[in-house]
């Protein structure tokens, strides 16, 4: 289970780099990871605190930073489910589907 959690968390730190890549082209903004970590701790993040984060950099107030992070995931995890969950965990909201049972 130990190894389970280190994957895990690996794995959220790196899909949230990619979606956060994706924010900063479209915004035009830069996201430090001290700001990710001021909201929460990487193994623990989900959409809405990337939300968080977004809103209090994004100085445009016609753009919808909902919108900008799902168009985010779409670009990153194309094979995301269609309906997110942004109060998930990262890795529940983008691949719910993954399950280490039988393993």
């Amino acid at each position: 289970m130990s190894m389970r959690r280190s994957i895990d968390d690996t794995a959220t730190f790196y899909d949230a780099i990619l979606i956060i890549m994706q924010i900063e082209e479209r915004l035009g903004i830069i996201i430090a990871d001290e700001r990710v970590e001021e909201i929460r701790a990487w193994s623990d993040l989900s959409l809405h605190d990337l939300t968080t984060v977004v809103r209090s950099l994004s100085t445009d107030a016609s753009v919808s930073v909902d919108e900008v992070v799902l168009s985010a995931v779409r670009a990153a995890f194309p094979n995301a489910p269609e309906a997110i969950d942004f109060a998930a965990p990262l890795l529940d909201a983008i691949s719910p589907r993954r399950d280490y049972r039988g393993y």
